[in-house]
């Protein structure tokens, strides 16, 4: 996911949406290989976004928690 949204000079920028449903394609597909099947592809990608967003909060966090050194 944050391999996806990576910003590159001279490349578009995938949204974290458009990334969540690439994640959650590849997700579904390895699980019906495995016989498990999963969910409505939209749903699983709107929990991808949800803790996406979630862990950029906790980095967030942690970066403003780190003693600034200089």
């Amino acid at each position: 996911m944050l391999h996806l949204t990576k910003t590159e000079k001279g490349k578009r920028t995938t949204s974290k949406g458009e990334a969540s449903l690439i994640v959650a394609g590849e997700l579904r597909d390895d699980w019906i290989d495995k016989n498990v099947y999963p969910c409505e592809e939209r749903t699983v990608a709107a929990k991808i976004l949800k803790r996406s967003r979630a862990f950029g909060k906790q980095r967030t966090e942690v970066i403003e928690l780190r003693p600034r050194v200089g």
